[in-house]
């Protein structure tokens, strides 16, 4: 082939790459807040002063699938004398409980008293389980990746330095991969290395509409390995 394509080009064209990168991107995500929501439960479990708050409201707000958010707004003093006014969401056993004009018992923290919570509720499993399930998700997102990318540069090695040879179809099928709600199919193909043996192998996934411009019996390009034939790479028509 006298055009090589890049490696990006490549990559982005492998189902396990694409996939692996949704899975390390979402993993990566409930990682980082759960860290976060980590941190911030541990600063306030070790750092935070208590004080006695004064409930002035308490409200809902319902959400578009009909849930129901809880808040309890108050107001409180430090022994500095800072002035607070504040709201936190609650769960609605601590929300019908404390009552308006009540007092509540709420935690801040003195390196920064507008930041403070009713502490009631709370959970350290929470981001625990949060960022848990993203180094769960991470991890088997990394390994799609790296699959993926290997892969890739496998294919782009075979492209610049495999051998050339020719292959015959022998089955166009579907596989059980769906991109973007769409079926993808495959070339089961066999050819001949350069000591005579025979070897079969799949191609990269394709579209339908790929899939259908071959037939059992084509005759396509492959590239393979020649220290290695069982890895090749099925090129089909060079001209596209």
């Amino acid at each position: 082939m006298n055009h090589h394509p890049s490696l990006f080009r490549l990559a982005f064209r492998q189902f396990w790459f694409l996939f692996g990168s949704i899975w390390l991107l979402v993993g990566s995500i409930f990682a980082v807040v759960g860290a976060g929501m980590l941190w911030n439960e541990l600063r306030y479990r070790n750092e935070g002063a208590d004080a006695e708050a004064t409930v002035v409201e308490k409200y809902t707000r319902r959400g578009d699938k009909g849930s129901t958010t809880y808040y309890v707004a108050y107001e409180f003093t430090t022994p500095d004398g800072y002035n607070i006014s504040a709201s936190d969401q609650v769960d609605e056993g601590t929300w019908r409980r404390v009552q308006e004009k009540g007092t509540v018992r709420v935690r801040y923290l003195p390196a920064a008293p507008e930041k403070s919570r009713i502490p009631e509720g709370s959970d350290i499993w929470l981001p625990v389980t949060f960022g848990g399930v993203g180094v769960i998700f991470g991890g088997i997102g990394a390994v799609l990746f790296a699959k993926g990318l290997n892969r890739a540069r496998t294919i782009a090695r075979l492209v610049r330095e495999g051998i050339r040879t020719e292959g015959t179809v022998v089955a166009v099928q579907e596989s059980s991969i769906t991109i973007n709600r769409v079926r993808q199919w495959e070339v089961k193909y066999t050819f001949q290395d350069h000591v005579g043996q025979m070897h079969e192998s799949s191609s990269e996934y394709m579209s339908p509409q790929e899939a259908r411009k071959w037939n059992e019996g084509d005759k396509g390009t492959v590239r393979y390995d020649q220290m290695n034939p069982e890895t090749s790479f099925w090129v089909g028509r060079e001209e596209t």
